[in-house]
């Protein structure tokens, strides 16, 4: 599953902090679980689209 890392997950010399990774787990188990129209309209209420 391709995850978007985002800049400010990232220490200086770009690589991931630790305390992300959580985050990551919980959105991949979410998308896992949920039809994929679920999770776009999720998404495009979250972000106002």
């Amino acid at each position: 599953m391709p995850l978007r890392v985002r800049y400010h997950e990232c220490d200086g010399p770009g690589i991931v902090s630790g305390a992300h990774y959580l985050t990551y787990v919980d959105r991949c188990s979410f998308e896992a679980q949920a039809p994929p129209e679920a999770v776009r309209k999720v998404y495009a209420t979250l972000l106002g689209d």
